[in-house]
């Protein structure tokens, strides 16, 4: 099945925890990128997974298309089945030419079907994992169409047909694939005995097939885990019971994350209540409401740092995150801070990726009529966010420091108003889970600014502020009358820092150790010349994708391998080209002269 791209026209809705949807984010489009429909009027796609194939093709995973399991409440713990209350079946498409700009050139086809309730999928090499409901795939190419005719069972998941019992992934480390499963809740989104063990967890698997091992406990509805810096598990987490607000998790083997489950999971029972706080609160209908899975930015202005959509409100979410250390353990912790993006999308964001030029594709999803389950009242959407080049006057990163808060501008901020002590509204206050469905800010607190400081380039201010106490979120508002030196205004205004420690770093020290990014050449990457081709090999990566770009950025040679080494076919290429390598958490980039 092959279709040909349409107009403009894309929606969106949601698969978490019921949320008030009528309305999006508060700003639209962001003015740094330009807005691009990727699919033809016919295809419509409930997304649940994007990922793209080392030749530049883009995988596109859909839902079943129902509203969710055939009941009215599940208050009583009873069974619902799989079998039987699903009027579709998921999907997975391969979309070609979706890095140009021409939109006729954008075909569809479909290369896989018969899936549960997929939310997600991963790309190693050339295979293709799929997480469902209640099972681990790997797809199967027997003859080398590009279509899969069957799949390999890597694996079960614990599942025992509840409401909501979600699997989100998987995502790929050390040859193990990482999922994250939510829990049986009511159909109101209460909380309910669970029908089982080893749910609200997070989960691996050995990619060669094996039974699963628990890597930490006390999830949701954790829609979407991703690999974050220095190779790491990260996931968000939905609003809820035990969820005051929605959550942003670093994942660390063995510990307990605060949704308590009944039974209790070996971690849970272990800790004895010892629950490890979120690295970013990102609080309830204001910063965003349901957020949806991570995806880290590898290149450009956001580099090292997290994006993610949300499909209750609508909109593309960025999160900051810096490691501070606990002076209580003496380990070094993630927290940060989260700020509002984009919206001007028309979809409740489920699923985004990058291309190699910084681009953000955008894949959504929706339950229609069900105004509380989606932005918009929306179903489906695919878009792709291109940068275009214009300047943006807008917060980059929000640092604890020793007596206060330390922004970071993309351009050189003003000074009368920055050092305006009227122009920076600050509040902190903190949460309290309970078994109830959300909960609200305690202790709402103002906090004073005392003096602002600027660093000598003009994009870092230190605001000294009295008072403030760990374990709670810090709300920094700026004035508009804050601008750039050359008058642009400030693009979003608020930002909400989670203060699990404060920092002993002075103002304007350690910027970058405290801002991960990805390494751009370290040593290790080898390129050898052969004839008519080139040998890529990366030591230790357990997986390589390398591409081979002209000066326009676009895509020429795409190969990879699980090895730690991939040839590129070479022939009848000439000028300067940049050879682009992704493996071992990191990504790395030369210029290639041929």
């Amino acid at each position: 099945m092959r279709k040909r791209i349409a107009f403009i026209a894309i929606g969106a809705a949601a698969v978490c925890a019921p949320v008030s949807a009528n309305h999006g984010p508060d700003l639209g489009l962001h003015p740094g990128y330009t807005v691009m429909t990727i699919r033809p009027d016919s295809f419509k796609p409930q997304v649940t997974g994007m990922e793209f194939l080392p030749n530049g093709d883009l995988l596109v995973e859909t839902w079943r298309g129902t509203t969710g399991p055939n009941a009215n409440d599940n208050s009583t713990g009873q069974d619902i089945p799989i079998t039987g209350t699903r009027t579709g079946e998921g999907k997975l498409y391969r979309l070609t030419n979706v890095k140009g700009t021409d939109r006729n050139a954008i075909t569809v086809t479909e290369v896989a079907k018969g899936f549960h309730d997929a939310m997600g999928l991963c790309v190693v090499g050339n295979d293709v994992y799929v997480g469902d409901i209640d099972r681990v795939l790997k797809l199967v190419d027997a003859n080398g169409d590009g279509v899969y005719e069957s799949s390999v069972e890597i694996g079960k998941i614990p599942s025992y047909h509840a409401w909501f019992e979600y699997a989100f992934g998987p995502v790929h480390k050390d040859g193990k694939l990482y999922m994250a499963l939510a829990v049986g809740v009511q159909n109101s989104g209460w909380p309910v005995k669970q029908l089982g063990p080893d749910r609200s967890s997070v989960i691996s698997f050995p990619i060669t097939g094996g039974k699963y091992s628990i890597v930490a406990e006390g999830l949701r509805a954790p829609d979407g885990i991703a690999m974050g810096p220095d190779d790491e598990v990260f996931v968000t987490d939905n609003q809820g019971g035990w969820r005051p607000s929605s959550q942003f998790h670093h994942i660390v083997q063995d510990r307990f994350y605060g949704y308590q489950v009944d039974p209790k999971g070996p971690i849970q029972t272990k800790v004895n209540g010892k629950v490890t706080p979120p690295a970013i609160w990102t609080p309830h209908a204001e910063a965003n409401e349901s957020p949806t899975e991570p995806y880290l930015m590898k290149a450009g202005p956001y580099a090292g740092q997290f994006i993610y959509g949300d499909v209750g409100r609508g909109g593309i979410y960025r999160a900051f995150m810096e490691k501070v250390k606990d002076p209580a353990t003496g380990i070094e912790e993630y927290q940060g801070a989260v700020w509002c993006m984009s919206g001007g999308l028309e979809v409740g964001v489920h699923r985004v990726r990058t291309g190699p030029n910084g681009e953000i594709y955008v894949g959504g999803l929706g339950n229609g009529g069900h105004s509380n389950q989606g932005w918009n009242e929306t179903t489906f959407g695919l878009q792709k966010l291109t940068p275009n080049g214009v300047k943006v006057f807008e917060v980059i990163a929000l640092r604890s420091r020793a007596k206060g808060m330390e922004l970071e501008f993309s351009m050189p901020v003003a000074e009368a108003a920055a050092k305006t002590l009227t122009n920076y509204q600050v509040q902190q206050w903190w949460y309290k889970p309970t078994g109830e469905y959300g909960g609200p800010k305690q202790e709402v607190q103002t906090r004073a600014v005392k003096s602002v400081t600027l660093s000598p380039d003009g994009k870092r201010a230190f605001l000294e502020i009295d008072g403030l106490k760990t374990g709670q979120v810090v709300y920094i508002n700026l004035n508009a009358n804050i601008k750039s030196t050359d008058a642009k205004a400030l693009w979003y205004a608020k930002s909400w820092y989670t203060l699990n420690n404060i920092s002993p770093s002075q103002p304007f020290e350690n910027t970058t150790a405290s801002k991960p990014v990805v390494a751009a050449k370290p040593p290790g990457l080898k390129v050898e010349r052969l004839a008519g081709s080139l040998r890529v090999t990366l030591p230790g990566a357990s997986s390589l994708q390398v591409r081979l770009l002209d000066f326009q950025g676009r895509l020429v040679r795409g190969g990879a391998s699980s090895v730690g080494s991939a040839t590129l076919d070479a022939k009848g290429l000439n000028g300067l080209h940049v050879l682009r390598a992704e493996g071992a958490g990191r990504v790395l980039s030369q210029p290639i002269v041929f």
